[in-house]
């Protein structure tokens, strides 16, 4: 039931005003400046959420009686007292005063990352971003500095008076206990709920003290800023979700060919599905002259994700492949494979930090590479040739060795998995 219009209907606007203010706080959250003002138009929506219920008390019947146990118990959550504590600050007095921590990593290759500080003390008027700028001017002045990486910046803003307790997520803790508050005010007295359908406040309130803000921490990747090592600009890197757009042939009419059904099941091997991905690629390749940079999710032997990837260099592929190894462990996926053309060249002593797409001895090839989660691996190689400007795929050469390095975050996942 909505009551917009009712006396619970302010409480529930400044609620909402408080969600997106903590929304603009995650958002910001390398900018001091920015996120202590959202911070404190949040604490400020989230108090006077409180007051306007109590405020239109007398239009609730038997209003005292029942927010009597609310407030023993939100008097008793320490969480809820700083932020009446924290609001009372920020308008009596002045800007709560935030300490900040700032972990700082440098990913120079798909499994070699060096953590060059630790959760230390970071200046709390100081940006993400320009803590990571300041560090890479200090690592460029090493000549022998590698020039291809990403340097990132984890930052955990705290305040004294909630100890170990990240500010965000607390205030998130907070924003989900008034809305329990809220809604129990409309269930219990202004709905016509049947008895017994709303549970006894002892449980919502076991509940709520059960959800502490370490347990809704606010993620690692909305509090890192990451920059490239070459050029220290910020990278936005993110993966898409492929799904074919409305309006275009079908694939039958585009490639000439009636479409073959991918293998799929339980028995179905990593050769076989390299194999019908290579007879697919060869069709692509000499339709649309090139093939972009696809990866598979499949569970059990079904599909269950394809990702396209935005790549713009090697720094983004890094960070890249650490969110598709993220999508694998939400997925629960056990097989991946990954499609797209590449670069080769043989290694040089002389030139270790020199990329392929750099050599002079370059070759271009189209790479498939597939693995599962019981450690079985595939990499095929498909050269590629050029006459009169059109692609011409080779023979398929399984390269021997090891998994493929961007594997490497999701064998991780998988290990972890494991273990657990």
């Amino acid at each position: 039931m909505t009551h917009s219009a009712g006396p619970l209907g302010p409480a529930r606007g400044r609620l909402r005003d408080a969600g997106a203010h903590i929304g603009e706080a995650q958002a910001e959250y390398g900018d001091p400046l920015a996120f202590r003002k959202a911070i404190n138009a949040a604490l400020q929506a989230m108090r006077n959420a409180e007051n306007l219920v109590r405020s239109h008390r007398s239009l609730i019947p038997g209003f005292d009686a029942w927010y009597a146990p609310w407030l023993s118990w939100m008097k008793s959550n320490r969480y809820l007292r700083w932020l009446v504590d924290a609001r009372n600050t920020v308008v009596h007095k002045a800007d709560l005063e935030f300490q900040s921590k700032a972990e700082v990593t440098v990913v120079f290759s798909y499994n070699k990352t060096e953590q060059l500080r630790g959760p230390t003390p970071a200046d709390p008027k100081k940006a993400s971003l320009t803590i990571a700028r300041d560090i890479r001017t200090l690592m460029l002045l090493d000549p022998n500095m590698p020039r291809h990486g990403v340097i990132k910046v984890e930052r955990k803003w705290l305040h004294s008076g909630l100890g170990d307790a990240e500010v965000l997520s607390t205030l998130i803790y907070c924003h989900y206990c008034l809305r329990f508050f809220v809604l129990d005010c409309v269930a219990r007295l202004l709905d016509t709920s049947p008895p017994g359908a709303t549970p006894p406040l002892a449980e919502i309130h076991k509940q709520l003290d059960s959800g502490t803000p370490d347990k809704i921490a606010v993620t690692a990747e909305l509090r890192t800023v990451s920059i490239e090592l070459e050029t220290g600009e910020p990278m936005y890197v993110r993966t898409l979700d492929r799904e074919r757009p409305r309006g275009l042939p079908s694939p039958e009419e585009h490639y000439g060919v009636t479409p073959v059904l991918m293998p799929i099941g339980k028995g179905v091997s990593l050769r076989d599905l390299v194999d019908f991905f290579q007879t697919q690629a060869r069709v692509v390749m000499r339709v649309d002259g090139h093939h972009l940079p696809l990866v598979f999710l499949f569970r059990e032997g079904m599909p269950v994700k394809t990702i396209g990837m935005q790549i713009g260099n090697n720094s983004q592929k890094y960070a890249l492949w650490e969110q598709v190894a993220k999508q694998v462990e939400s997925a629960g996926a056990d097989r991946v494979l990954s499609i797209g053309e590449a670069w080769a060249a043989p290694f040089s002593p002389d030139a270790q930090h020199e990329r392929p797409a750099e050599s002079l001895q370059r070759r271009e090839y189209l790479h498939i590479a597939a693995i599962d989660s019981g450690g079985e691996y595939l990499d095929v190689g498909i050269p590629i040739g050029r006459v009169a400007g059109e692609p011409l795929l080779g023979t398929p050469v399984v390269l021997a060795g090891r998994p493929p390095a961007f594997f490497s975050a999701i064998q991780e996942v998988w290990h972890r998995q494991r273990s657990e």
